[in-house]
C-alpha cells in the first residue's frame, strides 16, 4: 500500500513510545517518582489509547495519523467510562482489568483491515505549532499535589 508521506506504522508507534515517555518525564520534573509516573504512562497507554486504537480499527480508519491519534484518544477514553460503567452497574469492577487484552485482541483481529489504510503525516508546521501547544500547556500547568 502507498504510503504518501512515508509514515510507517512502526514510525507511529515509536512517535507514540516518545510521547508516551515525555508524558511520563514530565511529572518527575514535579516530584513525582519515575516509577509512578511510567506506571501513569502505561496505563494511559494500556487503558486509554489500545482501546481507542482498536474501536478506530473496527469503525473508521482516518488517513491523518495526527486524526487518528486524536481519534484514538477520544474514543479510549469514552470506551474506558463505558467499560468502568458496565463494571459497576453490574456490580464487576473486576472487568477493569480485562480491557486492555479485550482491546488486544479486538485489535489482532482488525489486523487486515488496518493495514490496508494509508497514513499520512501530518506537515511539519502543524507538528511544530502542536509541539508549541503542548510546551506552553506543560509550562503552565503543575500537578497539585506531586505526591498524590
Amino acid at each position: 500500500m502507498d504510503r504518501p508521506h512515508g509514515l510507517t506504522p512502526r514510525a507511529w508507534f515509536v512517535l507514540l513510545a516518545v510521547f508516551l515517555l515525555a508524558l511520563a518525564a514530565w511529572p518527575v520534573c514535579f516530584g513525582w517518582s519515575a516509577a509512578h509516573a511510567l506506571g501513569t504512562s502505561a496505563f494511559l497507554a494500556l487503558f486509554v489509547w489500545l482501546p481507542g486504537r482498536a474501536l478506530l480499527a473496527w469503525s473508521v480508519l482516518p488517513e491523518d495519523a495526527l486524526e487518528r491519534a486524536f481519534l484514538s484518544w477520544a474514543a479510549g477514553c469514552a470506551v474506558l467510562c463505558l467499560w468502568f460503567f458496565v463494571g459497576c452497574v453490574f456490580d464487576v469492577r473486576a472487568i477493569t482489568w480485562l480491557l486492555p487484552p479485550v482491546a488486544g485482541l479486538a485489535l489482532f483481529l482488525a489486523r487486515g483491515r488496518a493495514a490496508n489504510t494509508a497514513w499520512r503525516a501530518p506537515e511539519a508546521r502543524v507538528l511544530w505549532l502542536l509541539a508549541l501547544v503542548l510546551v506552553l500547556t506543560l509550562v503552565r500547568s503543575r500537578p497539585d499535589r506531586p505526591d498524590e
